[in-house]
């Protein structure tokens, strides 16, 4: 007879009284006290691109459901990731402004909890234009440029833009990779202020910094100075000015097929580099004081997507270097854009990657002068990736609380719960090499997929058949029942299963 293992909790209800929710009448606090619950949530204003995801969490000291609603679903979705709605993923749709509110009920009491939510165009940073598409290298675009009401522009004070919601602003026209304005153009009526630098706040909230014409239409920038005061919102604070420039550029991927934010930098202050017509990537970054270090990451995707990182000759999975090895070549610091001294970081090959290639690292060159030929072809691209999603079924009649724990390759997910009783989870991933899956019951019962007559503790492969596995793929794992085999009383189990693709 097969024998299914359960745990049993039980629950010992608490007996307290809170005369923190009592209401008051002439002074005196109510018989009959009223109990109240505390909703909170982790972000109140949100700021994202079009197409791309976030997450909001809320926080109960009750067993309530929190619900969500948006006032504005043409701008945002908002898709709840678990049964008691602790969670919520925002999908942006369109640039605007709207809000998501989580609610929930509790002694006939509504609680609610609201986030802002600014959605900015895809490659806009904030621009206000339809056309989300990225321009050519050399294409003449409009950048909008934010000065504050002290701030000047050849003399001239900004005014209101009200289709891309900025006041105090300069449209700036002008081709892609063109020099920015600089302090001789941008003044301040504010004695003692200078203008330092033209800058952006990205959709994962990064500071970045612009000395050239982005490659985006309708781009916004606001203007940094220092000192007397001067700066302008949404800056962090005056910084200090500049004392020169140098301008790199990046070369070997002219024949990358996926949109690449290549960010240059001197002393970790970068700059969105342009591409240029011959494929090659230059920016002109600022410099204060002398130079110790010569940065770059890649970028694909944005916040959510892929990141490669220069090699620092060993495979320590520094996801946050970016420092790149100069060797012999000095680097000379020019007083004025136009002077700027160049030099070029070339792509060779790739050196590693994580096993999702989210993050990999590429080997490089890094020599004085303009790149001596075009972009360059890469040697060996970054695969592409794509979602396949699990499903896990069979046990929606348990009634001892169980995680489902499923895997792609070397990844690992707890499995939510669907309303349907099966279970799924969701991988990005570039191919699939294998699909794991194990159970747990609290900390001592784990129950395991059936290898035969192996009874493997540490076996979670899933027997996949013929079935063939697929990048995009839905497939699902659905439980059969038990093996009449069961170790330390019950504490270790394996099952039968069955696996096909999701028709």
């Amino acid at each position: 007879m097969m024998r299914k293992s359960k745990l049993f909790l039980i629950a010992l209800p608490l007996l307290a009284m809170s005369l923190a929710g009592c209401v008051k009448y002439n002074g005196r606090e109510s018989s009959n006290p009223v109990e109240k619950m505390t909703l909170t949530i982790d972000k109140t204003e949100l700021s994202i691109v079009e197409g791309s995801q976030a997450t909001i969490n809320a926080t109960v000291d009750k067993d309530v459901e929190v619900r969500w609603s948006v006032a504005d679903e043409q701008i945002v979705t908002a898709t709840p990731e678990n049964e008691k709605g602790l969670k919520v993923t925002v999908n942006a749709l369109v640039p605007g402004q709207t809000t998501v509110t989580a609610s929930t009920s509790y002694k006939n009491r509504t609680y609610t909890q609201t986030c802002t939510v600014s959605v900015t165009r895809k490659g806009g940073g904030g621009g206000g234009g339809d056309d989300p598409s990225i321009p050519e290298p050399g294409e003449t675009v409009t950048t909008y440029l934010v000065i504050g009401e002290n701030g000047r522009y050849q003399g001239q004070p900004g005014v209101d833009i009200p289709s891309v919601f900025v006041e105090y602003a300069v449209e700036f026209t002008a081709k892609v990779g063109d020099p920015l304005p600089t302090k001789a153009d941008v003044t301040s009526t504010v004695e003692g202020s200078k203008f330092v630098a033209w800058q952006s706040y990205e959709g994962d909230g990064a500071l970045t910094q612009w000395t050239t014409v982005p490659n985006a239409r309708g781009k916004i920038l606001y203007a940094s100075f220092a000192g007397g005061g001067g700066s302008v919102p949404p800056q962090p604070g005056p910084g200090p000015e500049p004392t020169g420039y140098v301008t790199l550029y990046f070369a070997g991927i002219g024949a990358w097929t996926d949109e690449t934010a290549v960010n240059l930098g001197i002393n970790n202050q970068f700059v969105v580099a342009a591409k240029q017509a011959d494929n090659n990537y230059k920016a002109t970054v600022s410099v204060t004081g002398s130079v110790s270090t010569v940065n770059v990451y890649l970028n694909q995707g944005g916040q959510e997507g892929k990141y490669f990182h220069p090699t620092t000759g060993t495979q320590d999975y520094n996801r946050m270097n970016s420092a790149i090895n100069t060797g012999a070549v000095t680097v000379e610091v020019a007083e004025e854009i136009s002077e700027a001294k160049e030099y070029t970081i070339t792509f060779v090959d790739w050196d590693y990657a994580e096993d999702d290639w989210n993050h990999a690292w590429f080997k490089y060159t890094f020599t004085a002068g303009k790149p001596s030929s075009g972009g360059g072809d890469q040697p060996t691209p970054p695969p592409s990736t794509g979602t396949i999603t699990l499903y896990f079924d069979g046990i929606s009649e348990w009634t001892d609380p169980t995680d489902v724990h499923l895997a792609v390759g070397s990844t690992w997910k707890d499995a939510v719960k669907q309303p349907s009783g099966k279970y799924k989870a969701e991988f990005t991933v570039s191919e699939v090499s294998s699909i794991s899956c194990y159970l747990s019951q609290g900390t001592t019962k784990y129950f395991h997929p059936a290898n035969g007559t192996t009874y493997d503790r540490m076996y979670s492969t899933i027997n996949t058949g013929s079935t063939q596995l697929e990048v995009g793929g839905e497939y699902i794992i659905t439980w059969t029942g038990w093996l009449d085999h069961w170790e330390d009383e019950g504490n270790h189990g394996w099952f039968t299963y069955t696996f096909q693709l999701v028709a």
